[in-house]
């Protein structure tokens, strides 16, 4: 075997790796970045969202489900790491932020291995991504954690 041909199986070796090591790298971000978002409990987050939009139809918020009041950016229920968390903006309320307190801690007591977070800011969604920043301090700020 010539020095060059052993030279040249060392390079395409390193180059290998390289591409295998970059591509491992290139994966592992874009997994991460994707989130891979726990979804255990998308049954339970949906039924919230259908039951936040009801309330928010029944106090004149939203005039239809789904088609009017998603488009508002009142709330968002999204995954969570073991359950899903709420957030509510614009929304001062606290007839409405109770009502909504109420159906959360419903579904924690049939299932205590869930995980809900809820957060309610006074400035609306709009404005919060405007401020250069970031949010505000939500004025409400409840937790409710799984139990083993």
């Amino acid at each position: 075997m010539s020095p060059s041909s052993h030279t040249g199986k060392i390079n395409l070796a390193k180059r290998a790796y390289t591409l295998i090591l970059a591509a491992f790298l290139g994966l592992f971000c874009t997994c991460s970045f994707a989130g891979f978002e726990d979804r255990t409990f998308e049954k339970e987050r949906l039924q919230m969202g259908d039951e936040i939009e009801e309330i928010f139809i029944k106090y004149g918020i939203c005039k239809e489900k789904r088609k009017v009041c998603e488009g508002k950016e009142e709330f968002f229920a999204s995954p969570l790491s073991g359950g899903f968390y709420i957030a509510t903006y614009g929304v001062t309320s606290m007839k409405i932020i109770n009502e909504i307190i109420s159906k959360v801690v419903e579904l924690y007591d049939k299932n205590r291995r869930i995980r809900i977070e809820m957060y309610c800011y006074s400035i609306t969604k709009k404005d919060s991504m405007a401020k250069f920043f970031g949010i505000d301090t939500p004025f409400l700020k409840l937790e409710l954690k799984r139990e083993q």
